[in-house]
C-alpha cells in the first residue's frame, strides 16, 4: 500500500474544499470541521519542514493559493496561534489573506541581507 505524502494530503483537503464551496457557498463554514482545519494546518507545517523538488514547490504555491482563497474557512474554524512565527503564515490567516504576502516578503528581505 502506497503512503500518502503530506503534499498529497494537503492537495486532497484543499481541492475538496474548493469543489464543495463551488457547489454550496451557503454552507461554507460546514465544509471542514475545526478539527479538520487543525489537521490541514498541521499537514502544512509538515510540508514546510520537507525538502521539495521544483515541481512540488510549484504545486505547493498553487495549493497555498487555494488556502488563501478560503482563508475565511480557516480563520472561522481555528483559534489564532500567536505563539507561532509569522513565517508560518497559514496559522495567522485570521489577520487576513495578505499575511502570506507579508511573510514571504519578510523572508525574501531576510534572505537578501548580507552576512557579516
Amino acid at each position: 500500500m502506497a503512503t500518502v505524502t503530506a503534499l498529497e494530503q494537503y492537495r486532497a483537503y484543499l481541492e475538496s474544499v474548493d469543489q464543495e464551496v463551488l457547489t454550496s457557498e451557503s454552507e461554507y463554514v460546514d465544509v471542514l470541521a475545526p478539527g479538520e482545519v487543525l489537521d490541514l494546518l498541521i499537514v502544512r507545517d509538515e510540508i514546510d519542514e520537507s525538502k521539495l523538488n521544483p515541481d512540488q514547490r510549484r504545486r505547493l504555491v498553487e495549493l497555498d493559493d487555494l488556502l488563501v482563497k478560503h482563508a475565511r474557512l480557516v480563520s472561522d474554524n481555528i483559534p489564532p496561534q500567536p505563539d507561532l512565527p509569522v513565517s508560518r503564515w497559514w496559522w495567522h490567516l485570521h489577520k487576513g489573506p495578505q499575511v502570506r504576502d507579508h511573510a514571504l516578503a519578510a523572508t525574501r528581505a531576510r534572505d537578501r541581507k548580507p552576512t557579516a
